[in-house]
């Protein structure tokens, strides 16, 4: 069995490989895939793709990678499906209430404040190219509710196509 364990998506991730061959440019190329989706989604890198995003929301359109543009589009689908209980678009609700005392009651105008800026159908995309745009200032997306499962998607085709 060979083995990889390493921090991304905010967690410690193990990924593992069964198999008597020598697997270690497979589990090298699983750990890359995953560090790079952390770079490019993660709220708590500045540099990162959704922080751009974010940064100019209600501005620009931002150029994304296509893996990017690929799950924002799913979260959208995802987002439609549930007639928006998913969200990708809850960043300002859950930068409000994680730092606060549990116990902290927002006024009524707050949390009408935080929701305005809450809308999956505000995440636009250019149809022509991989450009990413919030319609809105203020708003924010985080993949946090999305990211873990499609990272294992994508780890998981990795390895079928490497046998």
């Amino acid at each position: 069995m060979l083995q990889k364990i390493f921090p991304a998506f905010g967690t410690l991730n193990t990924i593992s490989i069964f198999d008597n061959a020598n697997k270690s440019a497979v589990l090298d190329e699983a750990e890359m895939l995953l560090k790079n989706m952390n770079a490019r989604w993660s709220v708590f890198l500045d540099d990162s793709e959704i922080s751009l995003i974010n940064r100019l929301a209600g501005q620009e359109f931002v150029t994304v990678c296509p893996d990017t543009y690929d799950i924002l589009k799913q979260s959208m689908m995802y987002s439609s499906i549930t007639n928006g209980i998913f969200d990708v678009t809850m960043q300002p609700l859950i930068e409000y209430f994680i730092p606060k005392n549990c116990s902290d009651t927002p006024s009524t105008d707050e949390v009408k404040q935080l929701r305005s800026m809450v809308n999956y159908k505000d995440i636009l995309f250019h149809k022509d190219c991989f450009e990413v745009k919030l319609k809105h200032p203020e708003q924010k997306i985080s993949l946090g509710a999305i990211a873990k499962g499609y990272a294992a998607n994508r780890i998981t085709e990795l390895f079928k196509q490497k046998g």
